[in-house]
């Protein structure tokens, strides 16, 4: 029997565009969607030469990958980067908005450049990618899943904004999942104390993971996972928030 008459990967066939590819997370889930078979379109909007070298990494490994550039806050340019997948033949009929900004929100006086900065990256551009996206997926269906967080469940006061901004997307998840159904599925992954930053000092890291259940950092690959099994293993979920945090939730 030919090679090419074996099993093939689960996402064979298919298209992902995952927002904040180059880095961090988004970059450990185009690794996993290309190692599943699925073509990945890797956005990027300051982080060029890592995007490049994830495209790089993921064609070495024999899969199929390109780099689109966009500022996520400029509603313009989420339109411009669509038109680019469509003439590039990277019609998405997966989308991962993982792109978001965490920055502190000050409590001495408002800051509204940086409020609607956050909130355009982190909401809206999902909001709008899902409306212009959704419509272009085939009839069989397509899957979108935006990575939300554990702090969109409970407030973080140092980072107003973005509490709000991930809140706003477990509500946007939901809403989507009943505006879009039955063709298009919508879900949530929401990490918990993930990658922490490297700049955290030692006691603020040692408080953040003393209040999960399993005391230790979660990984990359452990949203990833939950991400590949929204739209490679189960097809019967939507409007559902899959919650990667170790426990956190419920402390």
């Amino acid at each position: 029997m030919d090679a090419t008459d074996g099993p093939k990967e689960p996402l064979f066939g298919r298209t992902a565009l995952v927002t904040g590819a180059a880095i961090r997370v988004g970059a450990e889930i185009a690794r996993s969607l290309a190692a599943a078979g699925a073509r990945v379109a890797i956005h990027f909007d300051t982080s060029s030469d890592a995007a490049r070298a994830r495209v790089e990494e993921i064609r070495s490994s024999g899969g199929d990958a390109k780099a689109f550039r966009a500022d996520l806050s400029r509603s313009d340019e989420i339109s411009t980067l669509v038109d680019a997948l469509d003439a590039a033949d990277y019609r998405p009929d997966i989308l991962v908005n993982s792109a978001a900004l965490f920055e502190p929100t000050p409590t001495d006086e408002p800051d509204l450049d940086g409020w609607q900065r956050t909130l355009a990256v982190n909401l809206t551009a999902p909001y709008q990618l899902s409306m212009l996206i959704a419509p272009r997926m085939p009839e069989t269906g397509g899957d979108i899943v935006n990575i939300a967080d554990v702090w969109g469940m409970r407030p973080l006061g140092s980072h107003i904004a973005y509490s709000t901004s991930k809140a706003g997307l477990i509500m946007l998840t939901r809403a989507l999942s009943r505006a879009l159904a039955p063709r298009v599925r919508v879900n949530a992954v929401a990490p918990g104390p993930v990658l922490l930053p490297d700049d955290m000092s030692d006691r603020d890291r040692d408080r953040a993971l003393a209040r999960t259940l399993l005391g230790r950092e979660g990984s990359a690959s452990d949203v990833a996972k939950a991400v590949l099994f929204l739209v490679a293993t189960t097809d019967y979920a939507t409007g559902s928030v899959l919650t990667i945090d170790g426990g956190r939730s419920v402390v």
